[in-house]
């Protein structure tokens, strides 16, 4: 890997992870579903100027209710009860193992050895982190966490029946759905 690839993708790292410490931020002033709201206000615009993916309506508004409403509000909502930022974004990965366990169970894809070990490795490493959090965890914050986890786990096999569609399309007009559902939430 070059030199140049390596600081993006340190520098995407230092930007999902400080993206968990601003909710903690926008929490003192604004409900969970509203800042889910806001968040999503401001990832549709780009409906604005992009065509709508040629997909069923139905199926843009599974997305978006799954993927992104129900992902996040989940997880605002876990910070509203004090998940430690940190451990917030680490419990989103496991929407990896997930994701791979869904699409073994609903869609019969068989992950190979390297990857369950992968995984495995992945998973023992997410709990020695929530092991090391001091007792002050409340465990209604980690199961939201979990669940936010887990809808975006069941988002990403929805979003494998629209192979062929532009993902920044699809991601824009499934943004779309959020805010009207969340305000309603709030």
């Amino acid at each position: 890997m070059r030199i140049r690839d390596m600081a993006l993708a340190a520098l995407t790292a230092m930007i999902w992870g400080f993206a968990f410490v601003t909710y903690w931020f926008g929490l003192e002033s604004f409900s969970a579903a509203q800042l889910t709201a806001m968040r999503f206000i401001f990832a549709c615009l780009p409906v604005l100027v992009i065509p709508r993916p040629k997909l069923p309506w139905w199926l843009i508004v599974l997305i978006g209710l799954v993927l992104f409403a129900g992902q996040f509000l989940f997880l605002m909502m876990a910070y509203a009860n004090d998940m430690p930022a940190g451990l917030g974004s680490v419990t989103q990965q496991m929407q990896a193992v997930f994701t791979v366990t869904l699409a073994a169970i609903f869609l019969h894809e068989r992950p190979r050895l390297r990857e369950i070990a992968g995984m495995a490795f992945a998973f023992a490493g997410l709990a020695l982190i929530g092991f090391s959090v001091g007792g002050d965890l409340k465990p209604v914050a980690l199961g939201l966490a979990v669940c936010a986890s887990a809808s975006w786990a069941v988002g990403n096999l929805l979003v494998k029946r629209t192979r062929g569609t532009s993902a920044f399309a699809l991601m824009a007009w499934c943004s779309l759905v959020v805010p009207l559902p969340m305000l309603l939430v709030s």
